[in-house]
């Protein structure tokens, strides 16, 4: 076949080397075979795709690791029929299932699918396994016939389970696996040269393969004449003017690189995109061998890769060898490239550096007596640990160091000056042990009783299992485990050691977990759950099966200790600041789950709403319904403190409103709170809350009877209830229907009070014996009586004062009748003083005085008044003597002239003390309003302790009925003395006529 016929085409794109990658065998000698794009209308299914470690030997299977979460919001996904022997429907489009390739792989399972007359491969991720979304992006666009086409993918749900998966070109020739090379060189150089320029080209995409392997190269059609590369399941991206990259250790053993097992810390590596040529390599040697290049463990293959000493080497055709050797270079810095195998096509002779790094040390002598020398550092390493005391000479010495910085081992050695120097130049014991990790990084830690721990797992286990032990010997910074973690591990030491300083032994065993968690980023936050992602812990929590041991480590720097492992360092700081120092409470578990999940459930299960967390409310009101008021505040304080687990849930949703309205609600020292008129107190702002979350609360009877509605009561439960108001807290529940129910219009006003009123008498229908009610009934009573005695007071003033005017205008008019008898029967009065001017005389005096002692003045000035007043009579006494002297005959008409003036200052008198209206004001002030039949009586039965009822109107009741005692007294006084006067005048009347 004529090297010629190879005709690959495409252009790779700038290579770091030389500026351009050229076409794969642009202008080389033919082969037999061309390298053709992707093939169109490919050939009906007949054969089995085979790869991802199918049939391979033991040693070929791939390690992975599984690591992070997978934001769900940036995933691709569809849905799938609800079996897969229905075939499978991705982003809409249904791809009829052909056959089940593989179901037998540690990662996925492989189908044969066909949609529109094309036939592709299905691979569906098992649900432990997640597609790097980055790396399958840029292979997607990638755009070269060597690279595996990948048409998409995503997630999708299989028979109920989200899964990763991948839909890719169906390559029909198999792998190089089962390929049989048979010898032929020309062969052997063609596929060598497709698989060199398939690395290149991915390269150039910032990928590093890191499963370079015969299974992971297909051919696309039967005859087997185009290589193919894919499996991208483990590759990493090279970040931006990255030259070594960081990445954990996942690889098939058989073909890794030797920098794959060096340097290791934690699982983690640093490797270039040199490791995919050394693997290429040692999968050129297995292709023309037919087998696996090793049949060993991976222990001593590690060994042998380090000292560049590979199985059959030499067995090989000298340009077989040549590649071979050239690609799996022990210095990645001189190992062969894509430019390489090139020139190595073309007939070339590239320079092969058959140097390793592990075999530039020189002999040395542990012990001379007994001859102990070594020749490398596996050698060493032992023999120093055999002969500690001098050893520690050696290395205190310099002399170790020496011995590495002459065999070109600079790293070592400088490690080794810093130990001495400067961490441990006190602690040789300490300082030796740190020497030997730093000499061999591979050399196990053995733990307390004596196990090998080669790995952060097996340290892990240990520390919980020999917890005790563990908790007295980490109290040294410089022990032996520190020393391990501190060469080994990434875990971040100095921070572990100091979980030990200081610390009560209470909390040993929390250091002794944290730092177990710490060491193994792997292990599970919940061992019995297995909870090994945020969405396992929330779950957990939210299941009501988490003890007080694990609640208590959300606060006490065990789930701090996982988050360092699995969180930003922003969010680990937050964590830090909110827990640290901080006394466990089960609100701070919730805050600190909250920011962990900012839209998790309240219960962490699927309280989403104000409604559903309503609905928790009143389930614990229910529970906390028959405590202690002190244990009821405990309790309650999760919802009512401004600073609990409500308020700070709700301000993370948004629910700001809710929040304002649970201060106002629990403020019971507000003045809108104090000042009202009903009983409120920290039950019934409970059971206020509860419904403004949405839901009513419910009570429950000692006998297990539910109340759900305080309006309507069933009337079998009348003698419980009774019972309960009594000695329970039935009330407070009862008023969130009436005044206390945040659902009611209470904008007229008095509505509320009017709310409270039928509060009181629903309570008193139930039990008229409530506190409560008895002194509303009281005060309403009380209201009642007061009302009315101060309308009898008025009624009996006016009735005795109607009495004695009617008594003085018959006695006046007597008076009258008979100064007319006397004018008829002739018989007229004479005016004497006997006659006139005693009775009007003595009667005007105690009239007079009468007045001016309502008036309030003293004796003297009554006694003046009485005299002015007998004076005034003689004005009459006068008058009559004059017209007695002048014209008898007029003498009665001037008798009754005199009188008529008389009746008049009488008559005027008593119409000036009845001004005003008395009977209207007794009518306003007796008259029932909303002062005092409703707000008096509420306030005396919640705002006084006051045994005795003092409406507000009553003070001036009295007021008023001592006012109108004083003024019917006066006014009787008056109608008594007029009285008085007209029967005395009316006696001698009738002794002159008789």
């Amino acid at each position: 076949m004529a090297d010629k016929d190879l005709n690959i085409d495409k252009t790779i794109q700038p290579n770091v080397g030389d500026g351009t990658l050229r076409g794969v065998a642009e202008d080389m000698p033919a082969l037999d075979g061309t390298l053709r794009g992707v093939a169109e209308d490919m050939p009906a299914v007949d054969g089995t795709l085979r790869g991802v470690a199918e049939d391979m030997p033991a040693m070929d299977g791939t390690v992975r690791t599984v690591g992070g979460m997978v934001d769900a919001a940036s995933q691709q996904g569809g849905y799938i029929p609800t079996s897969m022997e229905d075939g499978f429907l991705i982003k809409g489009e249904l791809y009829e299932k052909i056959q089940c390739l593989s179901d037998n792989s540690g990662e996925a399972q492989v189908f044969l699918v066909e949609k529109g007359g094309k036939t592709m491969v299905l691979k569906l991720y098992y649900p432990n396994f997640k597609v790097k979304q980055q790396v399958y992006k840029i292979i997607t666009n990638a755009d070269f016939e060597i690279i595996m086409q990948i048409y998409d993918f995503g997630k999708v749900y299989v028979e109920g389970v989200r899964r990763d998966y991948e839909l890719m070109e169906y390559l029909q020739g198999g792998t190089l696996t089962d390929y049989h090379l048979d010898g032929d060189e020309v062969k052997f150089r063609r596929i060598a040269l497709q698989a060199a320029a398939a690395l290149a080209y991915i390269h150039n995409l910032g990928l590093i393969h890191k499963d370079i392997k015969p299974g992971n190269f297909f051919f696309r059609d039967e005859a087997q004449t185009e290589v193919v590369l894919g499996d991208f399941g483990i590759s990493s991206v090279m970040g931006e003017g990255e030259v070594m990259h960081r990445t954990t250790q996942a690889r098939t053993p058989v073909y890794a690189a030797p920098e794959m097992y060096s340097d290791v810390i934690d699982g983690v590596v640093e490797i270039t995109q040199a490791s995919d040529y050394y693997s290429l390599g040692l999968t050129l040697l297995a292709l023309w061998i037919g087998r696996s290049p090793f049949n060993v463990g991976e222990r001593t293959i590690m060994h042998r890769k380090n000292e560049g000493r590979l199985p059959g080497i030499d067995d090989l055709p000298e340009r077989v060898k040549m590649i071979v050797k050239g690609l799996t270079t022990v210095n990645a810095t001189t190992r062969w490239t894509y430019k390489d195998v090139e020139r190595w096509f073309l007939g070339e002779n590239p320079d092969v550096d058959l140097s390793s790094p592990f075999l530039k040390y020189k002999s040395f002598v542990v012990d001379p007596e007994r001859n102990l020398v070594a020749e490398s550092v596996q050698e060493l390493v032992p023999m120093l640990i055999d002969n500690e005391r001098i050893a520690r000479g050696y290395l205190y010495g310099g002399r170790l160091a020496k011995w590495f910085e002459k065999s070109g081992n600079l790293r070592v050695s400088t490690m080794l000056k810093e130990i001495v120097d400067e961490k441990f130049p006190a602690d040789q014991k300490a300082g030796f042990i740190a020497a030997i990790y730093a000499m061999d990084p591979k050399w196990p830690y053995r733990d307390v009783a004596g196990n090998e721990c080669g790995d952060s797992h097996s340290i892990a286990a240990t520390l919980l299992t020999h917890a005790a032990e563990y908790s007295v010997l980490l109290k040294n910074p410089n022990d032996r485990l520190w020393l391990y973690v501190e060469s080994h591990l990434s875990s971040d030491v100095n921070r572990m050691r100091g979980y030990f300083k200081d610390v009560e032994n209470k909390d040993l065993a929390v250091a002794i977990k944290r730092t177990a968690i710490e060491i193994d980023p792997d292990m599970p936050f919940i061992h019995r759950k297995k909870a090994s992602t945020i969405e396992d812990i929330i779950a957990h929590f939210g299941s009501g099966d988490a003890t007080d041991d694990e609640w208590k480590s959300l606060t006490d720097g065990r789930l701090l200790s996982w988050m360092y492992c699995h969180a930003d360092s922003a969010a680990c700081e937050d964590l830090r600041v909110k827990t640290e120092g901080k006394t466990h409470t089960r609100t701070l578990a919730y805050k600190v789950l909250y920011d962990l999940a900012p839209m998790v459930a309240y219960d962490l299960n699927g309280a989403f709403t104000p409604k559903k967390v309503g609905e928790i409310f009143a389930d614990n009101l229910i529970e906390w319904q028959n405590l202690s008021d002190s244990d009821f505040e405990l309790k309650v304080r999760e919802f009512a403190d401004a600073n609990g687990r409500f308020a700070y849930y709700a301000t993370k949703r948004g629910w700001n409103t809710l929040v304002e309205e649970m201060k106002h609600c629990f403020d019971l020292q507000s003045h809108e709170n104090k000042d009202r008129l009903g009983a409120y107190d920290l039950r019934t702002a409970a059971y206020r809350f509860c419904r403004i979350l949405g839901e009513a609360p419910r009570y429950v009877l000692p006998s297990g009877g539910i109340l759900k509605d305080g309006l309507d009561i069933e009337k079998r439960y009348y003698s419980e209830v009774r019972a309960d108001i009594r000695q329970g807290k039935l009330i407070q529940w009862l008023a969130v229907f009436y005044h206390e129910n945040p659902t009611a219009d209470f904008s007229v006003e008095y509505d509320y009070e009017r709310s409270l009123r039928d509060w009181l008498i629903a309570i008193g229908d139930l039990d008229p014996q409530q506190g409560y009610y008895r002194r509303y009934i009281k005060a309403k009573e009380e209201t009642k009586k007061r009302t009315a005695a101060f309308k009898k007071s008025y009624e009996d003033s006016v009735a005795r004062v109607s009495v004695w005017k009617t008594i003085m205008r018959i006695m006046i008019v007597v008076w009258l009748v008979m100064v007319v008898l006397c004018w008829v029967f002739g018989k007229p009065f004479e005016a004497k003083f006997v006659t006139v001017c005693m009775p009007v005389g003595i009667g005007t005096a105690l009239i007079v005085a009468r007045h001016f002692y309502f008036k309030g003045h003293g004796p003297t000035s009554l006694l003046m008044w009485a005299v002015l007043g007998f004076a005034s009579s003689a004005l009459p006494f006068w008058l009559m003597r004059f017209i007695e002297s002048q014209a008898p005959v007029m003498l009665m008409p001037t008798t009754l002239l005199i009188s008529a003036v008389y009746i008049a200052l009488c008559l005027i008198t008593i119409n000036r003390k009845e001004k005003g209206n008395d009977a209207e004001m007794v009518n306003e002030i007796a008259d029932e309003d909303v002062k005092t039949a409703l707000l008096d009586p509420l306030y005396y039965t919640f705002k006084t302790k006051a045994s005795r009822f003092n409406g507000s109107r009553f003070s001036q009741m009295t007021n008023l009925s001592d006012h109108f005692t004083a003024v019917s007294t006066e006014a009787m006084v008056h109608h008594m003395l007029w009285s008085l006067l007209a029967f005395g005048l009316s006696i001698l009347a009738l002794i002159h006529l008789l």
